[in-house]
């Protein structure tokens, strides 16, 4: 599983990955949950280096589909590698 269409959305947003660590944070504020947030992190993902947790993938499509205006699902984020 490649997760590179975080960047992909992340950038169609406009954001920065330290904006995206910030819209993460304020999500899991918002709805007091435990979601890794840090810009390490989200390079990680996208650099396939590491996976987000599902809840934080969940976070991910939410934040993308409320600041795009489009329903975006975790499959959504997900490139095949076959």
């Amino acid at each position: 599983m490649n997760l590179n269409n975080i960047k992909h959305y992340r950038l169609m947003c406009g954001w920065t990955q330290e904006d995206l660590a910030d819209a993460l944070a304020t999500y899991k504020y918002k709805h007091k949950i435990s979601v890794s947030c840090t810009k390490q992190a989200i390079s990680q993902w996208e650099t396939c280096g590491a996976l987000p947790l599902i809840e934080t993938a969940i976070a991910l499509t939410r934040i993308f589909s409320t600041k795009l205006k489009k329903k975006i699902t975790i499959e959504d984020l997900i490139i095949s590698d076959h």
